[in-house]
């Protein structure tokens, strides 16, 4: 017999891809029809990110395979960078029959908040291979500073 490490994270992560392909834009039965379609338009799927800091800036990755530039939209509003988009499927239902589909199509948003010390004049976006790659500056007084000490 074999002893296995049990690993709880894990097991949840496949429990909730799980659920989300069986349901990916489903509705708790407590929401109302009206809540319901003021949220259409919400994300049934949201692109992964990772965001590093360094000593000049904050850099964000998104990974959006398969979107066009123009579908995509960054604004920046009360101190909150909204990212927001849409991946269209261009496979017509007539010509293709689906065996298995596991990538998400529709409306994805993604919302930060950006910290104080971003100075949002100055954020840079760049798309290339479908990864957006975002520089989020820090303001200059925001920066670590050495102070030199003095032998007296």
């Amino acid at each position: 017999m074999t002893l296995v490490r049990w690993d709880p994270i894990r097991e949840m992560m496949q429990l909730h891809r799980s659920l989300r392909q069986i349901s990916p834009q489903s509705t708790p039965p407590e929401v109302t029809a009206e809540a319901e379609e003021s949220t259409a338009a919400i994300a049934a799927w949201e692109p992964s990110v990772d965001i590093v800091e360094t000593e000049e800036a904050f850099l964000l990755s998104a990974e959006l395979p398969g979107i066009d530039r123009e579908a995509i939209e960054l604004n920046v509003e009360d101190n909150t960078l909204k990212l927001s988009g849409a991946r269209v499927d261009k496979t017509t239902t007539e010509s293709v029959l689906s065996f298995r589909r596991e990538r998400f199509y529709g409306r994805f948003q993604r919302s930060f908040k950006l910290p104080k010390t971003v100075d949002p004049e100055l954020i840079r976006a760049n798309y290339r291979d479908g990864v957006l790659e975002l520089m989020l500056p820090k303001l200059v007084a925001a920066k670590p500073r050495k102070i030199d000490i003095n032998v007296a």
